[in-house]
């Protein structure tokens, strides 16, 4: 059973002798048009399928050299892996492109937000990519607004220092003048004790002399004399630190 009655290659060679013994095992087994592996009469590695014809009860099975399989396989492979690499490097170059292409406004980006940290205004970008456009405006139009904040705040700090200076300036004078004051107040109170001194010593001359001459001189110094007080009221009117009441 299972012999050999027919065979494609050689078959005087193999006429009457048993089939491979995986091939009898897959008939035995009922294993129809399954493919399985099988070692053929000449000892080369196979991969065959089994088949029964129920009409005459005849068994036939068909293999083929697993190199025969294999070599196909193996084009089919290698030409699959050098489509891959081709479309891997035009993939690869297409990234590259299109990398540039948005590296380049990104990079403008960087240029445009590093003028705006260094307080400068960025000018507006047109690199044709519409996002980066619209972010380089925007940068654009902060550096705007922050070059006129800090305008202002220029304007109002000078505006504040000019005052402070007005203000020393005042204070100044103000400490000058009272100074000045004092110092005026101090020396008619002592002009104006030596001033009653005279007055006094002149009342005394006055009663005392008689002569014509010495009248004339008595006169002429109580003259000078209320002159002298005149200006000394005067002074200890500048020196006071509160205002004359009538």
């Amino acid at each position: 059973r299972f012999r050999t009655v027919a065979r494609s290659r050689d078959p005087h060679k193999w006429l009457g002798v048993p089939a491979a013994s995986a091939t009898i095992a897959a008939a035995a087994r009922g294993l129809q048009d399954r493919p399985f592996e099988s070692m053929s009469q000449e000892g080369q590695h196979t991969v065959a399928v089994v088949a029964r014809s129920p009409r005459y009860g005849w068994t036939v099975a068909v293999g083929l050299p697993r190199s025969a399989l294999d070599k196909p396989a193996i084009r089919v492979t290698l030409q699959a892996f050098t489509a891959a690499g081709v479309l891997a490097v035009i993939g690869l170059l297409v990234a590259l492109y299109f990398a540039r292409q948005i590296g380049r406004p990104v990079l403008a980006l960087a240029d445009a937000a590093a003028e705006l940290g260094r307080d400068r205004v960025p000018a507006p970008l047109h690199t044709g990519l519409a996002e980066a456009d619209q972010v380089g405006a925007a940068l654009h139009e902060a550096g705007l607004r922050s070059a006129r904040a800090t305008e202002l705040l220029e304007s109002r700090v000078a505006e504040a220092i000019r005052q402070t200076q007005e203000a020393q300036t005042r204070l100044l004078d103000g400490q000058k003048h009272e100074a000045i004051g004092r110092l005026t107040g101090g020396l008619a109170h002592d002009l104006n004790n030596f001033l009653q001194t005279m007055s006094t010593g002149l009342q005394v001359l006055d009663r005392i002399v008689r002569e014509e001459h010495g009248r004339r001189v008595i006169e002429a110094s109580t003259r000078a004399l209320d002159k002298a007080a005149a200006l000394v009221r005067q002074m200890l009117a500048f020196g006071r630190t509160q205002p004359l009441e009538a």
